[in-house]
């Protein structure tokens, strides 16, 4: 697991931004991607995920990821 992982399970309601996201799915090899240009969310997603996650652009994040690793 990355650093910057542990340290957002450790603290899910710090604020992370996007760009914290973004290090981390770089970090694991997952895809996040805008969903359309000008949009302010991005898509999260991995084929080994059955779901895509949505993730606010703008907003600082909400816990998302509850006990997985």
């Amino acid at each position: 697991m990355s650093k910057r992982l542990a340290r957002m399970k450790e603290k899910p309601r710090a604020g992370w931004s996007i760009n914290d996201i973004e290090a981390v799915c770089r970090e694991l090899g997952i895809a996040s991607d805008p969903l359309r240009v000008g949009g302010s969310h991005y898509k999260i997603s991995d084929p080994a995920m059955t779901e895509i996650l949505t993730v606010p652009f703008k907003r600082p994040s909400n816990p998302y990821i509850s006990g997985s690793s």
